[in-house]
């Protein structure tokens, strides 16, 4: 069983809003009074500038983003293959920053915000 898939990140917290729109099944697991006193712990005083933040399901696995301070530097081996609702949910993936990459027929590989390979399916 996959326990969580992990994307690296230049700013985890707007990734995982990002991926919560390509999955609306997906949101940000919330943060209880001792994530947030673990955060100040390190001396984060803002979620949103947690280094690490999962999104949650009711089923599938936890999607799990990290802060990494280096960019990607080639072509990801692997990647999600999404299947978007209809042509109005890619068109607001490109409004919060994702490109095509390549198309095919009744397809995209597309590149998140922050430089991640996926494909997404329109039916």
């Amino acid at each position: 069983m996959i326990d969580s898939i992990t994307f690296d990140a230049s700013h985890a917290a707007s990734l995982a809003r990002f991926w919560c729109e390509v999955l609306p099944d997906y949101a940000i697991a919330p943060y209880g009074e001792e994530d947030i006193a673990a955060l100040r712990a390190k001396g984060i005083d803002d979620v949103e500038e947690d280094p690490n933040v999962m999104c949650i399901a009711a089923s599938g696995p936890r999607l799990f983003f990290q802060t990494v301070p280096e960019g990607r530097t080639a072509k990801s081996r692997t990647h999600l293959d999404v299947q978007l609702r209809d042509r109005a949910h890619l068109d607001r993936l490109i409004e919060l920053g994702a490109t095509i990459h390549h198309e095919w027929d009744g397809g995209y590989w597309m590149l998140d915000p922050q430089g991640n390979d996926f494909c997404a399916i329109v039916p």
